[in-house]
């Protein structure tokens, strides 16, 4: 939740406190998963708009905990380091997502560096800064509390707003289909 909160928040660089690492930043959230409160179904998200408002809210109030999570970061010269942090203290790499200086290079130098990065660097960057906000009081139960419920203050906004758009413009839900018989239109 604390990495969701980072990118919605556009809080998404986070500096290293070691002088001789570079700041990370978490681009976005590619998806994430969880079970639901009545553990019936699990709750999963995935693609390019993943934290738009209503999905990042549907899948807030659904999800009874986040076992999974997969963002893609910038470090570096690593443009795009995709990856997969679950539960169960395993990391996924998605090398065919990676974009940066070792694009040119053999796959298995590719690979054997990110991984290193990840485990010497990228990771103890992520973990420092989120003991760190636990410490300094930025994240905990009241912090993530106040995150879900400005999320819901912004769902309800962008609503309202719709509501607002469509009443003042009602023939935005008017559409066309073309067929052999010529253009139907709703009524």
């Amino acid at each position: 939740m604390w990495l969701i909160s980072k990118v919605y928040g556009k809080e998404n660089t986070i500096s290293s406190e070691n002088e001789e690492l570079s700041d990370l930043i978490i681009d976005s959230i590619k998806g994430f998963k969880g079970d639901t409160e009545d553990l019936l179904a699990k709750v999963s998200m995935s693609g390019e708009s993943v934290m738009n408002i209503i999905s990042a809210l549907s899948f807030l109030i659904e999800s009874r905990n986040l076992n999974q999570i997969t963002v893609a970061l910038s470090y570096r010269n690593h443009l795009n380091i995709e990856i997969s942090l679950n539960n169960r203290n395993t990391i996924g790499f998605d090398e065919d997502k990676y974009l940066g200086e070792l694009i040119q290079g053999s796959r298995e130098e590719r690979i054997a560096t990110c991984i290193l990065s990840l485990y010497t660097e990228i990771l103890p960057i992520l973990l420092q800064k989120y003991q760190s906000d636990i410490d300094l009081n930025l994240w905990g139960q009241g912090k993530c509390v106040s995150f879900l419920k400005m999320v819901a203050d912004d769902l309800n906004q962008k609503v309202n707003a719709r509501i607002d758009d469509l009443i003042a413009k009602p023939e935005q839900l008017k559409f066309k289909i073309h067929s052999q018989e010529g253009i139907l239109e709703e009524p």
